[in-house]
């Protein structure tokens, strides 16, 4: 039955816990269903909808939405509707259903005489506990993800994503992984449900890299948007191209630029807005830049906002604060009290200090203690720091976490540093000084600038200037030990020209890649690079220097230096990074006697930044600008300046290590509960129970799986599959493993975890099919107490809630299990599972028909449901009193915490708050669905 007649009403064949929908439009293409239940509403391709319809057959009992039950003597139809008369005479429309009815179909197949074979009633129920599990896990959405278990990646993404619509600026230094710590939070906000539609504006150059990072991490499928998608989309009937798609990536520029579209996007309504490369969102008081208003418009209407950037402070304090300003208006609202606050920082970096070296804390401390804790709270805790042993130590560290919540920006930023980061390789600086060509001085006076191949102006017979330039030379040099290169320079002409110099020279192929080159051409150069085959150097104009990452590269060749330190630590990047193996060669050619030298000595000797990364280096450059523009042109005292910047940099430095970048490090990265994470996930990896299950899965439906020594698994469609499509299964068949490093090693070979798709989709499949619900068996040897007929029956409790709820976490889709005697006892514990799957063999329902027709069977039923309702009830207390001891301390720290931390927003508060409440009576209203049953008969009796 295909009628999708307005009000009438379906179940979803494949997200039955979505409750009883209703169809609320439909045409010949689509039709569109609500369930009220779950506050849920879904599109169907009106062909091969995977919907059944819903009626009723007289003798069942139904319920309406306002409570009132009826038993079914009668079924009218008018008009393709259905309308339920009892027997007392009250007619209950479709439209009136409750929609939580839960739907009884395996009693059907039993009488029916259908029964499946009992190794496929114990995979049902398998999948079923394995599933729940699984959705009920603290993992889900972290564990699955194909990364390394970085404790402070996954720390963030803990912390953030389990929070109602975060607002966060993510700011780890560059290499740490930022863009991992956004897909980890926004894949766990969609697994989890808390969020359903996200819209990510990142630079053009790296869309394909988001892309792919998401689709090759997380298995999340984005649309990327651009002008003609969208005149495509609007040339097929929609209004707003934005709304065809729930993840949807773009390019800033192409969005900053066109302002139907910026509308379009406001109009759309998202979850979750993630922007990279937030530092280029440029704001001053009363000035802010396109770039800057956009965002703006679009982070006022999001629910969640993640900003990345590896340089918080690129612009300056007002930078900064105007990106913390698009999380919380109202919690920066001003510039000044901004400053104001971060300058109370240090104290409290002070004392945190002193309570990890447990240095004893003086009175002045205690005072500050007192003023930040409150009275009460701050004798309490200082009390206990003078317990002996593990209990003074565990009172510590409680201090130290309520320090830290009390930090002010604590809770929107997130910054780890590589000083923080084990592990980490060194950089080792190659200086080469080069006699500086005549024909530079000759065409530009003794002030040769920083790139003297663009100032030079050779007459009609004079050699083009990589001919001469010794720089070229060392490039080919190195090269010529056939290690991969990466180059960057200031401007795409050198890189063409360089290109040119090296066929010329060296005959070595180069990749390019600068701002002229579209997008894709960029993609095919970066990929040909990353080919162990391909080119051994890649020629990058500055657009190199940010987002992409070469790490599998270990020698860094800066043909020139950028005057902003930032770029500098933006290029060197590309390469010092997670994943990076070898020390990083930077070779670093200049001219000698030149502002090159200049630019070199002032990072080498003022600011220390090619060893290692100078924080306080953007500082420094922003007060001796004048004086180092003015020495880099000729006229300024080149050795003040860099005695100069070495003491800014000594005292900023130490500035920033006491106050507020420490305070950062300790609040975005907490190391016990962080380590204790890795190891919970490490043992869900090692958990053999996935890989067995899946297996029985393959066998069942038909997929062939073959084995491969490497550690590997080649999926493909079987000749006797049992769907027209299994999920996530391409045509082409697919490489998987259950070994994380195999596939970090393997971009070929998906990792299977709980949260991907195959996985998700295997266990829907089965759990939205009859398969297994039925089964009938006979004992082989029955034991000597074995009844003459056993009715166990396995119920799904479902609590339909909106998903943000995430009532999942305490009450996931729960199978529920009873063992009926012909007494109608629940016998569940004398007569375990195992021990009638073990001890008990497939009967053919028509060899026992007779005894199917038993009027016992029907009252064993009805005493099935009324057992399970006891279990059932028993189950939800549980579950609504865990919900109530994990939630209610979360409220009552929140509403504690925004007391004294002004970053606690409020709709944080009420969220927590409500959800309480909301939660309670979503459970509370969970029903039990009859979903398996299996009779054991005694042979003979």
């Amino acid at each position: 039955m295909n009628d999708f007649v307005g009000g009438s009403r379906w179940i979803s064949e494949t997200e039955p816990e979505l409750g009883l929908g209703m169809v609320l439009s439909g045409d010949a293409r689509r039709v569109t269903l609500l369930f009220h239940g779950s506050g849920e509403t879904r599109v169907y391709a009106r062909q091969g909808a995977p919907l059944t319809r819903v009626r009723f057959q007289p003798g069942d009992t139904v319920q309406s939405h306002e409570g009132w039950t009826l038993q079914v003597e009668e079924v009218l139809e008018e008009r393709g509707l259905f309308a339920y008369v009892g027997r007392d005479g009250r007619v209950l429309p479709e439209t009136g259903l409750s929609n939580f009815i839960s739907f009884s179909k395996p009693q059907e197949r039993l009488f029916a005489n259908q029964a499946d074979a009992q190794r496929l009633f114990t995979l049902r129920c398998d999948a079923l506990a394995w599933a729940a599990q699984a959705r009920a896990s603290e993992l889900r959405g972290l564990a699955g993800a194909r990364i390394d278990l970085l404790a402070h990646q996954l720390w963030i993404a803990h912390e953030v994503a389990g929070r109602y619509a975060p607002r966060v600026l993510l700011a780890d230094e560059v290499g740490l992984g930022k863009t991992v710590e956004a897909g980890l939070i926004l894949h766990r906000q969609l697994v989890t449900g808390r969020a359903g539609r996200a819209l990510i504006v990142v630079p053009e150059p790296l869309i394909h890299q988001w892309f792919l990072e998401l689709r090759r991490r997380f298995q999340l499928g984005c649309a990327v948007y651009d002008e003609e998608r969208c005149l495509e989309l609007e040339r097929e009937g929609l209004d707003n191209p934005f709304l065809a798609e729930q993840l949807v990536l773009c390019g800033r520029d192409w969005l900053v630029g066109r302002e139907r579209r910026q509308t379009q996007a406001l109009e759309a309504g998202w979850d979750l807005l993630i922007v990279d490369e937030a530092h280029h969102l440029a704001w001053e008081p009363g000035a802010p830049s396109p770039e800057y208003t956009a965002i703006e418009r679009l982070a006022a209407h999001a629910q969640g906002l993640l900003l990345l950037t590896a340089t918080p402070e690129q612009l300056g304090p007002n930078g900064h604060y105007a990106r913390l300003r698009l999380l919380d208006p109202e919690r920066f609202p001003d510039l000044d009290r901004f400053r104001h606050e971060a300058l109370a920082y240090r104290k409290v970096a002070r004392i945190v200090d002193d309570l990890l070296a447990y240095r004893p804390l003086d009175q002045a401390d205690l005072d500050e203690l007192g003023a930040c804790l409150g009275p009460e709270t701050g004798d309490l805790m200082l009390e206990r720091l003078s317990l002996p042993g593990a209990d003074g130590d565990d009172a510590r560290a409680r201090l130290i976490v309520e320090l830290l919540d009390r930090h002010g920006t604590g809770r929107v930023l997130f910054r780890n540093t590589r000083a923080a980061m084990p592990n980490f390789p060194r950089r080792v600086p190659l200086p080469l000084a080069l006699d500086c060509p005549p024909a530079y001085r000759d065409g530009g006076g003794d002030g040769v600038g920083l790139a003297p191949e663009r100032a030079y102006r050779p007459g009609a017979d004079a050699p083009a200037w990589w001919r001469f330039d010794p720089r070229v030379d060392a490039l080919i040099e190195l090269l010529a030990a056939g290690d991969k290169v990466l180059l960057i320079c200031a401007h795409k002409a050198t890189v063409l020209e360089l290109d040119e110099a090296l066929r010329v020279k060296s005959g070595v192929p180069a990749a390019l890649f600068h701002e002229d080159m579209p997008l894709l051409a960029r993609d095919r150069a970066a990929a040909w690079f990353a080919d162990p085959a391909g080119a051994r150097v890649l020629l990058c104009s500055e657009i190199g220097s940010e987002g992409r990452n070469f790490q599998f590269a270990h020698h860094l060749f800066l043909f020139d230096l950028p005057e902003n330190p930032d770029l500098l630590e933006q290029r060197i990047g590309r390469l010092d990074r997670i994943g990076q193996t070898e020390d990083i060669r930077i070779h670093l050619p200049w001219l000698r006697a030149t502002a090159q030298e200049i630019l070199y000595r002032w990072y080498a000797e003022g600011l220390d930044a090619f060893a290692r990364h100078a924080r306080a280096a953007e500082a420094v450059y922003r007060r001796v600008r004048p004086e180092l523009e003015a020495a880099l042109a000729g006229h300024g005292d080149a050795e003040a300046l860099i005695a100069h910047s070495a003491r800014l940099n000594a005292e900023l430095g130490s500035e920033l290590e006491r106050g507020r970048d420490r305070l950062l490090e300790l609040s975005s990265f907490r190391e016990d509960p962080a380590l204790e994470l890795v190891e919970r996930i490490r043992a869900q990896d090692a958990d053999p129970a996935l890989p067995a299950l899946l297996e029985r899965l393959f066998d069942h439906y038909g997929v062939d799986a073959e084995a491969h020594e490497d550690g590997t698994l080649v999926l493909r469609t079987g000749e006797q599959m049992l769907t027209a499509q299994f999920p996530a299964l391409p045509e082409e068949g697919l490489a998987v493993t259950f070994e994380r490093g195999l596939a970090l090693a393997r971009e070929d070979v998906d990792f299977l975890s709980p949260d991907h798709p195959l996985v998700v989709g295997a266990l829907d499949l089965l759990a939205g099919a009859v398969d297994g619900n039925c089964a009938l068996v006979a004992w082989r040897e029955p034991p000597d107490e074995a009844p003459e007929l056993l009715l166990e029956a396995v119920y799904v409790l479902e609590c339909v809630a909106p998903p943000a709820l995430q009532a999942d976490r305490f009450l996931p889709p729960l199978p529920l299990r009873v063992v009926i005697d012909p007494h109608l006892r629940d016998a569940g514990e004398h007569w375990p599972a195992a021990v009638i799957g073990s001890g008990c063999t497939d009967v053919p329902a028509a060899a026992v028909r007779e005894r199917l027709a038993d009027r016992r069977l029907r009252r064993m039923l009805d005493a099935a449901a009324v057992a399970v309702g006891r279990l059932a009830e028993q189950t939800i207390k549980a579950a609504q009193a865990r919900m109530q001891a994990t939630l209610t301390p979360e409220v009552e720290r929140l509403r504690a915490l925004a007391a004294v931390n002004p970053s606690v927003r409020a709709a944080e508060i009420e969220f927590a708050e409500t959800r309480v409440a909301e939660l309670y009576t979503h459970l509370a209203a969970a029903r039990p669905r009859f979903d398996a049953l299996r009779v054991v008969l005694r042979p003979g009796a």
